[in-house]
């Protein structure tokens, strides 16, 4: 009897993983953290000049937050040693507490993808696969970064699967294969969460919208949260999708919605909406 996937668990999932990922590309002290290490890694970069493979170096490095320049080029890594080993240094912190970030996506656009039906499923990042080879035996062997969150690694292990079976052994890839894995692991990955205090219902995406198109508005122009609120009320009312009901909600509602979007934002974590 083929294994039945449990579709309403990976939606969790995948919602969970993309607030997640939101609500950390707002947070103050990653993108601090960020925007140093980005500062850290142009300056560095510059100073590569035309040596391609120096500047892969880099961003292999920087990457990963491991140092690979001690193996290939130490008279470089000791002329910039000090700022290599704080590039590296930030790298490992943001991978290590901030594994979530990914690109930060428009609000509004959220609120419409909503409104047609689309999936929140999680935003572009950089694979956790380091490399991987296949012998003549097809035994394939991987190396993965364990820096990453453990959805994000099998998310990853899965689709390399997919495309080697299509590519290599030109055989159709069964998502029945790793069924009962996938399934348990999901079911594992949400009892936890919820047992750290996770509160994440699929049902509240569209208040998990509106507070982020209201943090987002007040942070972006500077404004008071009242009037933060009326302005991004009315453009919901005139501009927003017509089946969008909660852009008919009370002001009140949208304070809330705000206040604990900022909770979520300097937790880090998908609270309560």
């Amino acid at each position: 009897m083929p294994v039945q996937k449990n579709t309403a668990s990976i939606k969790w999932v995948n919602g969970y993983t993309y607030w997640k990922g939101q609500y950390t590309v707002r947070n103050i002290n990653y993108k601090q953290m960020a925007n140093e290490k980005n500062a850290t890694y142009d300056y560095i970069y510059s100073l590569c000049g035309e040596n391609i493979e120096l500047k892969k170096i880099l961003y292999k490095s920087c990457l990963r937050g491991i140092n690979y320049f001690e193996n290939t080029d130490l008279d470089f890594y000791n002329d910039n040693y000090n700022d290599i080993s704080r590039l590296l240094e930030l790298s490992k912190y943001i991978n290590n507490n901030f594994s979530y970030a990914c690109w930060k996506q428009n609000p509004l656009d959220i609120v419409n993808d909503i409104c047609i039906g689309k999936s929140l499923n999680p935003v572009e990042r950089d694979s956790s696969i380091i490399s991987y080879n296949i012998n003549e035996r097809n035994i394939l062997h991987v190396s993965v970064d364990i820096n990453n969150n453990t959805n994000y690694i099998i998310t990853d292990i899965r689709d390399l699967l997919k495309y080697i079976k299509h590519e290599y052994l030109k055989n159709d890839f069964n998502a029945l294969d790793f069924g009962i894995l996938v399934d348990y692991d999901i079911k594992r990955i949400q009892e936890e969460l919820c047992a750290k205090g996770v509160v994440y219902r699929t049902v509240s995406d569209e208040s998990r919208a509106i507070g982020l198109l209201l943090f987002d508005y007040i942070e972006e122009n500077e404004v008071s949260d009242a009037e933060g609120i009326r302005r991004v009320r009315k453009k919901l009312k005139e501009h927003g999708p017509k089946n969008f009901g909660k852009a008919n909600s009370s002001e009140r509602q949208f304070q809330r919605w705000l206040a604990n979007t900022r909770k979520c934002i300097d937790a880090v974590e998908v609270l309560e909406i």
